[in-house]
């Protein structure tokens, strides 16, 4: 699907050999001198581009003895990638050895390429072994000040272990042997490279050492060396087509037996995305191992890894930097039936995204593994158009890598998307962070405790908590503001009136409340908000309380809300209510009603009585058909939620009752944090949320969207759904509201009407940017 950075089965596969001893001391002549590496100055040192990477990296290796008395210079130090370390022989009586095996047998193919060298003159080979250990080839040169190596290769043997031999009786210190592969066409800059030299007739292979003309001017001169390069081009006929890579949108789950092919025009061959700076945008690269391939067996797992580019724009100097991208391996959990909501169960369904494990996200074959890709545009971006690449390369026990470019295409708009705290569409995805102890050794940290504030905000969903059944530490009020908390809940009411209680809509407890009752709840909130007021924070501020409570709790709700009302006239009310009638009257600032539920008239007097409307999902609705954030529902719809709250003007906020509620089965032995089951796709995650009580009914997902993992927070395929909904309400809410609605009506029409194209969905918020653009430019 890709076009690739390098002709069919080609790699340039790359021997460095750094070797070095302290400086400032007198030298053994039995052993060759080289300066410690920080020494030799930076523009006597190769650079290689991007791309490139180590195949002796911490592979086996052996050496022909230790040096005495030390540990410290066993020849693993030579693969370590460290060159303050080193690998150190003694003086051995006929020749001296360091070998490396790279797990790998390839086929190689002639190339030419020259580098200098700084080393006093002895003789050094390196030579090439096979699988047996036959020798394949062998170079040799008597090494001169500033050579250059010109190597000339007419035959293709397969090798496997490169060594490299020190005649005479020397020692041998080795800081570094390094086997590097990068794709061709990418070079050392040229202003570090002697000319290439290429013998054009020869039957057999040699090593041709030639000078560069410099001459020495001093002993440390002589010692100033850095890396032998032997560059080699390997040719491998079966890997480069045992791979099928595509790119798709974030709005589809990927399961593991689809393919590229199971998607038809929605699978692309490059990543394109347009969005507003300070955005961030989601897409998936589908990596499959084919079945058919012979390069990975049944038991074992090829890994693959990302790199990514800066994005450069097309026409200033400005660029984004590497570090704006992230990526993550999709994951999947094992979903059961539930009785709560139709069409649930399903068995493994995708939605956890883990930070994918330093060596690479291990492949097997025959099963697609999606990688989530994130680029988050700064907010300084310079708009217009941007170029560069993600670089996937894979890796195999049997065969040396290969390396799959994915062009990037990034249109940045000149609008910018506003911080959470300007946001003309608030929301309030309750975080509560009480419980997060028992998934961290009992305790939780400030450090965690922050990072986990940080995560969220990061999603556009700051860590206000709806269902506050006691002061929190007035810290995390500052915490929050600093994260640009739009709104942030000082109690519930319900809560601070009769502790105890276990839910607010019970009508046991909101049918009335006696006098002492209420001034127990205003003795909780005025030196709370006294605090608020002194940190510059009250009018941010609100109280909840009575949530889905039915309406015989009106007169306990005008209470409640009517006493803070009368104390702090400015201090907003929140309330979750789906009655049949809503008094204009009612103390109540916010009303906030499950989405499908609206009604435009009971709506329209709300908001002429000076109030807002918000809308809410949870556990409902639980049609099959319906716009709901279950694992188990199509990923578009969940993004498509915000976009039916954006085509109505009259809704001015989005509410869900928790991301982080995480109970299990068995409410005393809770969940721990999330795992891959043996280094698969597959997690020991169990999705069924009891919200309920233990044994009772469940919901996949329902309740939270975000994991608990081993080092914090770990995102889903859902929450970044969410995030680019709250960030498609905000393009869409700077154009007038018919062009809005317009809009949003080619996508999504109500709670059962939307479509089901994620290309669609593209092409509408492109047209959006297009609307904002135009209006901002007239």
């Amino acid at each position: 699907m890709l076009p690739r950075s390098l002709p069919v089965g080609l790699l340039v596969f790359t021997v460095v050999i750094a070797a070095k001893v302290s400086s400032g001391r007198r030298l053994k002549p039995s052993c060759i001198p080289f300066l410690e590496a920080e020494e030799v100055p930076a523009r006597d040192m190769p650079r290689p581009l991007s791309g490139i990477m180590n195949l002796a990296l911490h592979k086996r290796a052996t050496q022909s003895s230790v040096y005495p008395h030390t540990l410290s210079s066993v020849a693993a130090k030579a693969v370590d990638g460290n060159f303050r370390s080193q690998s150190h022989t003694q003086r051995d009586a006929h020749e001296t050895r360091r070998e490396a095996d790279l797990l790998t047998q390839s086929v190689i193919k002639p190339v030419a390429i020259s580098n200098p060298l700084d080393c006093y003159r002895t003789h050094v080979d390196v030579k090439l072994f096979d699988s047996a250990h036959q020798s394949v080839m062998v170079e040799s040169c008597e090494s001169l000040l500033r050579a250059v190596y010109t190597f000339q290769f007419d035959s293709m043997p397969e090798a496997r272990y490169v060594r490299v031999t020190l005649h005479r009786r020397n020692c041998l210190s080795l800081a570094e042997v390094k086997v590097l592969v990068t794709a061709i066409g990418e070079h050392f800059e040229e202003n570090r490279l002697c000319h290439l030299k290429k013998k054009t007739t020869t039957s057999t292979i040699t090593l041709v050492c030639k000078t560069c003309g410099l001459k020495c001017k001093s002993q440390t001169e002589m010692m100033r060396a850095a890396e032998v390069l032997v560059v080699l081009r390997l040719s491998l006929p079966a890997q480069p087509t045992s791979v099928d890579l595509c790119v798709l949108p974030a709005t589809v789950h990927v399961y593991q037996n689809e393919t590229c092919s199971s998607f038809h025009d929605l699978a692309a061959g490059s990543i394109d995305i347009a969005a507003m700076k300070g955005e961030t945008e989601n897409r998936q690269l589908i990596v499959r191992l084919k079945s058919s391939t012979a390069v990975v067996e049944e038991s074992a797992a090829s890994l693959a890894k990302i790199n990514f580019s800066p994005l450069h724009h097309q026409n200033s100097a400005f660029s984004i930097n590497k570090t704006s991208w992230q990526y993550w391996q999709v994951c999947y959990v094992d979903c059961k039936f539930t009785t709560k909501y139709r069409s649930s169960g399903g068995g493994w369904r995708p939605d956890p995204l883990l930070d994918p494990p330093d060596i690479g996200v291990a492949l097997y074959k025959g099963l697609s593994q999606p990688l989530w890709v994130q680029l988050r545009v700064p907010r300084d971006a310079a708009p217009g158009l941007y170029t560069g690449h993600v670089v996937v390369t894979f890796n195999s026990t049997r065969l040396a890598p290969l390396i799959l470019t994915v062009p990037v295409k990034l249109t940045v708009w000149n609008i910018t998307v506003p911080t959470i705290r300007d946001a003309k569409f608030s929301n309030i995805f309750s975080f509560t962070y009480s419980h997060l102890g028992r998934y961290y050794g009992g305790n939780l940290t400030d450090d965690m405790k922050k990072r986990y504030f940080s995560f969220v905000a990061q999603q556009r969903i700051p860590g206000d908590t709806l269902f506050l059944s006691q002061l929190r530490p007035i810290e995390d009020y500052e915490i929050l503001a600093s994260q640009g908390a739009q709104w942030m809940n000082l109690i519930e009411l319900n809560f601070a009136a009769n502790p105890g209680t276990k839910i607010s809509r019970d009508e046991s407890y909101c049918r009335n409340y006696s006098q002492s009752q209420i001034n127990r709840m205003m003795e909780v909130l005025v030196p709370r908000v006294a605090q608020m007021e002194k940190l510059g924070l009250f009018n941010r501020s609100y109280v909840s309380g009575f949530d889905e409570s039915p309406a015989a709790c009106e007169y306990g709700l005008r209470q409640l809300f009517g006493a803070v009302k009368s104390k702090w006239p400015s201090l907003r009310t929140v309330a979750v209510l789906n009655w049949d009638h809503m008094p204009t009257d009612l103390p109540v600032d916010v009303w906030v009603q499950i989405y499908y539920l609206y009604d435009a008239s009971r709506a329209e007097a709300w908001l002429k009585a000076g109030k807002e409307q918000w809308w809410y999902h949870s556990i409902g609705p639980g049609g099959s058909k319906q716009l709901n954030t279950f694992i188990e529902r199509p990923l578009i719809r969940t993004r498509l939620l915000f976009w039916l709250g954006a085509g109505n003007f009259g809704v001015s906020g989005w509410l869900y009752y928790a991301v982080n509620a995480w109970t299990s089965r068995d409410w005393a032995h809770p969940k721990r944090v999330i795992k891959r089951i043996n280094n698969t796709a597959k997690t020991d995650w169990d999705p069924a949320n009891y919200v309920w009580g233990p044994k009772k009914p469940f919901a996949n997902g329902d309740g939270y969207f975000l994991y608990p993992g081993p080092e914090g927070p770990l995102p889903s395929v859902r929450l970044h759904n969410i995030c680019d909904g709250l960030e498609d309400v905000e393009l869409l809410r700077m154009l007038p509201e018919d062009k809005a609605r317009n809009l949003v009506r080619q996508l999504v029409r109500s709670s059962t009407d939307f479509t089901k194209n994620p290309a669609l969905m593209e092409s509408t918020r492109r047209s959006a940017a297009e609307a904002v653009t135009a209006m901002l430019a007239g």
